[in-house]
Order: structure tokens, then sequence, then C-alpha cells
């Protein structure tokens, strides 16, 4: 469950600010409000009672654009946070006893073993994550990130 609790609004460093925007934990919805992007978090705000959200972006392990409408009704932001990574006084999720969570950021974590902390996979850095003596993926980890990237031959550099 999601603790929402008072927010301040950003006032620095505010790339985007989107109004009446729906955010849902799991498939609940915790209403209508603004959300903002900034340099070094995420945060939403509820228009009902200015309670909201924010994650600081080392929190966050997956973000994705979801345009699946199978999978939930409408087109989303995904957004995972690794609990752990947040400030503990500052709790996102009510911990209900449930150890489901560890054990997703422990077989999480096991992949991401050898890989710097902070170090991003990115278009210019990734040859060095695709096999060789240095090879710090699994087989697996290795198809996966070939199939979102695609073959770095085609790279597009006008997508940047």
């Amino acid at each position: 469950m999601v603790i929402l609790k008072e927010v301040s609004q950003p006032t620095e460093g505010i790339k985007l600010a989107a109004e009446n925007v729906q955010a849902f934990y799991k498939t609940d919805s915790l209403g209508n409000g603004t959300l903002y992007i900034t340099d070094s978090a995420v945060t939403w705000i509820s228009r009902a009672d200015s309670k909201g959200f924010s994650v600081a972006y080392p929190a966050i392990v997956l973000h994705a654009i979801s345009t699946d409408v199978t999978v939930f009704p409408s087109e989303h932001v995904f957004v995972m946070v690794d609990q752990r990574k947040s400030e503990e006084d500052d709790p996102m999720y009510d911990d209900d006893g449930e150890d489901e969570e560890e054990e997703e950021y422990g077989e999480m974590d096991q992949s991401e073993d050898g890989m710097p902390p902070g170090q991003w996979i990115t278009a210019d850095n990734i040859d060095q994550f695709q096999g060789g003596d240095g090879m710090q993926m699994t087989e697996e980890g290795l198809a996966t990130m070939k199939r979102i990237f695609g073959n770095r031959e085609h790279h597009d550099d006008s997508m940047e």
C-alpha cells in the first residue's frame, strides 16, 4: 500500500509539470494530481488533498512507457521503485510483512553483480556489456538487451 504524505511542490530543476495526471499503485487509483519531473526526482501531488509522493532517481530501478491497453486500461508510464533506496524516514510503501518485494529485488540484485553503482547501460557504453572477457550479464540479460536495443550497427543517432 502507498502512503501519501505532505509533499512540497518542486521549485527548482523542473523539466516537466503536467496537471490532471492520475497516479496508480498497482491497479488502485490514487486520484488526479500534478506530476513534476525534476533534475533529481519524480513528484506527484494530489489535487484533492495536496498529499503525494516524491521518488529520487536512484530509487527508480525501472521506468517504461506502456501502450498495451490489454495489460492496463490506458497508456501509462510504469515506474518500479526500490524501497530500500528511498529515504528511510520517507517510506512510500506500507510494510505488510510480506517478503515478495524482497525476493524480487534480491533476484534483481543478483543480475547486477559486478556493475558499479550508478552506472547505466546506454547506447554509448553498451558494447562493454556484450560479451568478451569483461562480460557482466547473463545470456538471458544479453538477449533481452539486444531485443530492446537492437543491433548496434543499426543505431539511429537521430533518436537521441
